[in-house]
């Protein structure tokens, strides 16, 4: 129960849990990186991956994230690779101590650019009948990813990593982070840590032909820690 300094309604309480590498470096780990996926992800494991931890990475496209990390991930899926789908892992319950979660983040919204069709993200991630049309069905791919994440997630110990992006798109900014933030809590993580990822390679202006409100530079990714058993148990 949170205590009488705690927020009264937080979007999400954190845990007082501590991550497994707990630093008592002089060079402290920052919340915000500029720079590359893979330098981010050295960042985060330097708190939040321990040895001898079983790391699967669900999402793992073309390895960006581990390319720091040579050890690392200890088992690797993608969809469009091994047919492996991040909302159906061939793990058992509560065997797998870091789930990392990187799923498409931007619908298709009609444009041909992202549809299946195309040479676009959909297609790119061969979604086969799993369409992103809207911003609803990118958070229901997250909450399928986390759903499949807290079941193969050691529990009391085990975490996941999901990456996510805020956009703009249709003239509105979604704030796509906290949603899948929300997702997160909802299928039973509890709220650990975030990190900032700031694109160090400056957008070109040419790019888009006009500009409504700040472009997103930055990408987050929330950790989340599995403190109870699978809700199957409960």
């Amino acid at each position: 129960m949170p205590g009488k300094y705690a927020p009264v309604n937080p979007v999400a309480l954190s845990t007082t849990r501590t991550c497994p590498n707990v630093s008592s470096s002089s060079d402290p780990i920052l919340s915000a990186t500029v720079g590359t996926n893979a330098e981010l992800m050295e960042q985060i494991a330097a708190l939040w991956i321990a040895p001898g931890d079983v790391v699967v990475d669900t999402t793992f496209g073309r390895g960006a994230f581990w390319k720091n990390l040579s050890d690392l991930p200890t088992h690797s899926h993608d969809i469009k690779d091994d047919g492996v789908d991040c909302r159906s892992l061939p793990y058992e319950n509560g065997t797998v101590d870091v789930v990392v979660v990187d799923p498409p983040y931007r619908p298709t919204h009609g444009s041909k650019g992202f549809s299946t069709g195309g040479n676009g993200l959909a297609k790119a991630y061969q979604l086969g009948t799993s369409p992103l049309d809207s911003i609803n069905d990118v958070i229901e791919l997250y909450r399928g990813a986390l759903t499949e994440a807290f079941r193969v997630a050691r529990p009391s110990t085990g975490r996941v990593l999901v990456k996510t992006q805020d956009l703009s798109y249709g003239h509105r900014l979604h704030l796509v982070s906290w949603d899948v933030l929300r997702v997160m809590t909802e299928v039973g993580f509890e709220f650990a840590d975030q990190f900032i990822l700031v694109n160090k390679h400056r957008l070109t202006s040419g790019a888009w032909k006009k500009q409504e409100r700040a472009r997103r530079s930055h990408s987050v990714m929330w950790i989340g820690i599995k403190e109870q058993a699978t809700k199957e148990s409960q």
